[in-house]
């Protein structure tokens, strides 16, 4: 005979109900905070476009640069494990 006790279900119910009443009253507020929207609108206004510190120009230098050491590097590897002959 099997003897079922029905406490165990009634206490996960009961515990499901509950989390479902707390999402309901946590949908009734705001998504966001309006003092966190605020934050972040003025850490925008700081960075005026510059990244680390350099304009665009700069930037662009930085960044040929780093390609050439790519391609470079690249080449040496392919040259390295013979990949490539001369």
């Amino acid at each position: 005979m099997c003897s079922s006790n029905p406490v165990p279900i009634v206490n996960h119910l009961r515990e499901a109900t509950d989390m479902l009443d707390d999402l309901r009253n946590s949908a009734g507020g705001p998504f966001l905070d309006d003092e966190n929207l605020e934050e972040d609108e003025s850490s925008r206004k700081r960075f005026h476009g510059n990244f680390l510190g350099m304009t665009a120009v700069q930037r662009f230098v930085v960044s040929v640069f780093l390609f050439l050491m790519v391609v470079i590097v690249g080449v040496f590897v392919l040259i390295l494990f013979q990949k490539v002959y001369l």
